[in-house]
């Protein structure tokens, strides 16, 4: 891959790791001559540190569903409605985390290929698990999640419209666009939506105490925490990986913010939704919570670019807005995860009807992989 120039994908902003520590700590630390800690610039610490980020990701992910549970048979909402709105926000605040970083940073491609990336990394992830686990789509409440769907769409459509507009894109407009279709799915599962197939009347589920409800959502605070640190500390490696000129025979190889974060940062923060989705079936066998929440934290990672773009600093553009600094081969994740999502849709409605849904799932590995490959080469 040759290196693409500052106005397609590489903004280089000269913020190095101390300045990164004074925006968020507001700390003044004493550095070697020249501003910079020989240490932290090392490729190694970098990929360390991105390791380091992903691994404390996953261990607070792997949490989440037996607490999503607890937290559910409390209130008394279904399996569904946990997957879609409880546990996809918090599988969603690594998205959060790095956005609101990256953007601090003047990386508006990392924090938008990440959040476009995470999408489409989920959706082909519930191909995957369609083909490991057998009734992932046909056991799935097929009229809830084609609603949820459509919401994906309409979402994806107006994220690839701020693209294409750029300064003419206002951060109220597009916060409002992604997060009010999410309310209205919201109030319409729980006033109008239909109930959870499965459970007959007359079942009687144990309702845990207020004790432990209480515990669980004090655990829940806490992962959250642990969640966004690990976010922070892979947005801030992720952006020097992608900036970093890497010695190859053509020259110099500098991967970019949109490829990096649509597929490194992109899996590493998908470690939560796919965590949580794999032991919702391995533990739970609950296809509604595990498809809830990777379809959810979709639609909610639209929602953390949105709230993260305001806090931009000046870009390429010397706008500071996140919509006016993004490039235009973000429209590839934007067209793949439409592609993405009408096929999640096609499966499943095949699956509903008896039809087999190994082929769409295999169909979906293939999309994902050709995103990641025209997003490299572009």
């Amino acid at each position: 891959m040759t290196e693409r120039a500052s106005a397609v994908d590489v903004e280089r902003v000269s913020i190095d790791s101390v300045e990164w520590a004074s925006i968020y700590c507001g700390v003044a630390t004493a550095t070697p001559s020249g501003g910079r800690m020989e240490l932290l610039n090392l490729p190694a610490v970098w990929f360390g540190a991105f390791l380091a980020g992903a691994a404390i990701i996953l261990a607070a992910g792997a949490r989440l569903p037996g607490l999503g549970s607890t937290v559910a048979a409390r209130i008394g909402v279904g399996e569904t409605s946990v997957g879609l709105f409880g546990l996809a926000i918090i599988t969603s605040l690594p998205e959060l985390s790095v956005t609101l970083t990256a953007m601090r940073l003047g990386a508006a491609n990392l924090a938008f290929g990440n959040v476009l990336g995470s999408n489409n990394f989920n959706l082909a992830i519930a191909g995957v698990m369609s083909l490991l686990f057998a009734g992932l789509f046909s056991r799935a409440h097929y009229s809830r999640y084609s609603r949820t769907g459509i919401l994906l769409v309409v979402s994806t459509l107006v994220a690839g419209a701020g693209v294409i507009a750029g300064p003419r894109m206002r951060d109220p407009l597009s916060l409002l666009s992604f997060s009010l279709p999410i309310f209205v799915l919201f109030v319409f599962e729980s006033r109008l939506g239909e109930p959870e197939p499965g459970d007959p009347e007359g079942d009687t589920v144990a309702m845990p105490s207020r004790k432990d409800a209480a515990s669980a959502l004090v655990v829940f605070s806490l992962l959250a925490v642990l969640v966004i640190a690990g976010g922070i500390i892979v947005s801030w490696s992720a952006k020097h990986i992608a900036t970093y000129e890497f010695p190859s025979p053509g020259g110099p190889l500098v991967l970019g913010e949109t490829f990096v974060g649509s597929l490194l940062v992109a899996v590493a923060t998908s470690l939560p939704e796919v965590t949580v989705a794999f032991a919702a079936m391995r533990r739970a066998d609950s296809p509604d919570m595990a498809l809830g929440t990777l379809l959810g934290s979709n639609s909610f990672n639209l929602v953390a670019f949105a709230v993260g773009a305001p806090f931009m600093v000046a870009g390429q553009t010397g706008v500071g807005s996140g919509w006016s600094n993004l490039s235009s081969v973000n429209l590839v994740n934007v067209a793949g995860a439409l592609v993405l999502t009408l096929v999640v849709l096609g499966a499943l409605r095949r699956a509903r009807k008896g039809g087999d849904a190994r082929w769409p799932a295999g169909l979906m590995v293939a999309v994902y992989l050709t995103i990641l490959f025209v997003t490299y080469r572009l």
